[in-house]
């Protein structure tokens, strides 16, 4: 009678496992769809700009003026208030590239 038993037990949960896993299935790929929707809207836009193009706070242009990290910071927020400023080309002092979500 054990082994009965114990068979019995077995095909049920078998057919819950047939009946639980299109359901299960079904639950993964919308959640996966949602994640790709998700991530596919977040789209970053960058821009490369030259220094010289720029005045600072205090209204002073930035003529020829080496860039640095505040400046970039600076010059990328007010193109951008989400923006990443960072200073690129030859040692890092001509150009400032500034990455931002596209609107």
């Amino acid at each position: 009678p054990k082994i009965i038993i114990n068979l019995f037990k077995a095909l049920e949960m078998k057919k819950l496992f047939e009946i639980a896993s299109p359901i299960i299935a079904t639950f993964i790929i919308i959640a996966i769809e949602l994640m790709v929707n998700e991530t596919y809207g977040n789209k970053n836009c960058t821009e490369i700009l030259n220094t010289k193009e720029y005045s600072t706070p205090t209204g002073v242009i930035l003529d020829s003026a080496p860039c640095s990290g505040s400046s970039c910071v600076y010059l990328c927020k007010r193109k951008n208030a989400n923006g990443v400023g960072t200073c690129i080309g030859p040692k890092k002092q001509e150009n400032f590239c500034c990455v931002y979500k596209c609107p």
